[in-house]
């Protein structure tokens, strides 16, 4: 009997640590940062620059586009020691989001009516941890955004940006992306009652 309460027991835990993502519930809008092998002498994605504004955007479906959204830092350097990401909207909370790095530790902000993802060293990181190098190759991983959502990034702000640095929506954009919001919240209420 004490046998098959620890299987069902251990059974249960493993089912339930499917969850412990996000908020604990599968199809939050997440993004991944990542720094891939690029071994070529030529420019392996576009090369983008330390306080220079670049954009990337998700697919018709909301996530990543194909092949990965990939970029290259500039050979002639600095190297980047943080990525400031924003995208039009908010969530109800900053738990909704997911953002997450093998080389950075990431915090989410909501500024202005848009989601701030500021990619920064991890506590404790001297120089030559998190980051990437000049001439380093990363990619962009997105997944359960709205479609074709935009995103504008810039490297090496030292703090997260406590303004929008992307243009202010229409009215009609936001009640869209209100919408959008709306709609996945009740999606995932549904899911939860389940």
């Amino acid at each position: 009997m004490k046998g098959i309460r620890s299987l069902c027991l251990s059974i249960t835990l493993v089912l339930l640590s499917g969850f412990a993502f996000a908020d604990t519930l599968p199809g939050d809008p997440a993004i991944e940062i990542n720094d891939p092998i690029c071994d070529s002498s030529t420019p392996c994605a576009p090369i983008v620059n330390p306080l220079v504004p670049f954009t990337f955007s998700a697919n018709a479906s909301g996530n990543s586009q194909s092949p990965l959204t990939s970029f290259e830092v500039n050979p002639a350097g600095p190297a980047f020691f943080s990525l400031d990401v924003q995208t039009l909207g908010t969530f109800p909370n900053i738990s909704f989001v997911v953002c997450t790095s093998n080389k950075f530790q990431c915090d989410v902000t909501f500024v202005d009516g848009v989601t701030n993802l500021f990619f920064h060293k991890p506590v404790g990181c001297e120089f030559s941890c998190g980051g990437f190098p000049a001439g380093d190759v990363f990619t962009i991983a997105l997944l359960g955004w709205q479609p074709n959502q935009a995103f504008t990034a810039i490297a090496n702000l030292d703090t997260a940006s406590t303004t929008s640095f992307i243009s202010t929506p229409e009215p009609s954009s936001l009640l869209l992306f209100g919408t959008g919001a709306i709609f996945a919240m009740r999606r995932k209420l549904k899911f939860r009652r389940n």
